[in-house]
């Protein structure tokens, strides 16, 4: 997924980070946190693509699926689905109002559910056949990103800076002390949004023919994510360090061990074309 090039790249940049982090955590968000309206809109925008790209790869796997006479595996995949986008709708409509107002959200989750499924069933049975690993790599990253991240959130039990803000009892820890599970509201380390946002980097495995600008692109996304969070007061450096490391290495692992190739030759071009 990442090119090799790349990798020791973010590696050292990693290693960087979380050492800067490691003397000038707090500091560093206490600079950068202010009332931003980006940043804001980011925090609601955040989470939506992630799902929405999941439920995504639910519909294209739930296609091939019904076109291989599979109904158990059609069910789980319409219902990952129809869960992510109602997901998806409920956590927008909850940063934006306080509240999930499921008469709205619940109707609008299934209809994207439906529309994702009726667009899946207007490809070819050659792109559904091409793409299917793919779909199965992004929709295993994207659970085990989901798992890995709120256990870790519970583990660590962070205080986010505009909660130390809020509440003057509450203290700073640094990210490599662990606080265990305490208050559920405490869930600063890792960074969900950066992680989710990471996620989206997958998509550049659906474009192998554009990635030289696309991968760049969804770098600087990754990067913008980070900073809002910052601004926000929602994270610390190592929040988000920690968040996209997290999701880049799960991703990794999962196209490696399914052995998702990135095919743009002419047979797979004629192969869309059945």
């Amino acid at each position: 997924m990442i090119a090799r090039s790349h990798a020791p790249r973010l590696f050292v940049l990693y290693v960087f980070g979380m050492v800067l982090a490691s003397m000038f955590d707090y500091e560093i968000t206490a600079y950068l946190a202010r009332e931003a309206l980006w940043a804001n809109v980011l925090e609601i925008a955040g989470e939506p693509p992630a799902l929405l790209f999941t439920a995504f790869n639910f519909a294209l796997l739930g296609a091939w699926c019904i076109s291989h006479a599979h109904p158990v595996r059609t069910a789980f995949c319409v219902l990952g689905a129809l869960i992510s986008c109602l997901y998806a709708c409920g956590r927008t409509a909850a940063y934006i109002t306080g509240n999930v107002l499921p008469a709205l959200t619940v109707p609008l989750g299934c209809a994207l559910c439906f529309a994702l499924f009726a667009g899946m069933f207007g490809t070819s049975v050659g792109f559904r056949e091409r793409w299917v690993r793919t779909a199965c790599a992004c929709i295993g990253a994207a659970l085990t990103v989901l798992i890995v991240v709120s256990l870790l959130k519970q583990l660590w039990g962070r205080v986010r800076y505009r909660q130390l803000l809020a509440d003057p009892s509450l203290s700073f820890t640094p990210w490599y002390r662990l606080n265990g599970p305490g208050n559920p509201s405490h869930v600063s380390f890792p960074s969900g949004h950066t992680a989710n946002v990471t996620v989206i980097f997958l998509v550049s495995l659906y474009f192998p023919g554009q990635r030289k600008w696309l991968q760049p692109l969804l770098y600087a996304l990754i990067a913008f994510m980070a900073v809002g969070r910052l601004a926000a007061g929602a994270h610390y450096l190592s929040d988000v360090l920690t968040g996209g490391a997290i999701t880049f290495v799960i991703c990794e692992i999962w196209v490696r061990a399914l052995k998702v190739t990135l095919p743009e030759t002419e047979n797979d071009h004629a192969l869309d074309a059945q």
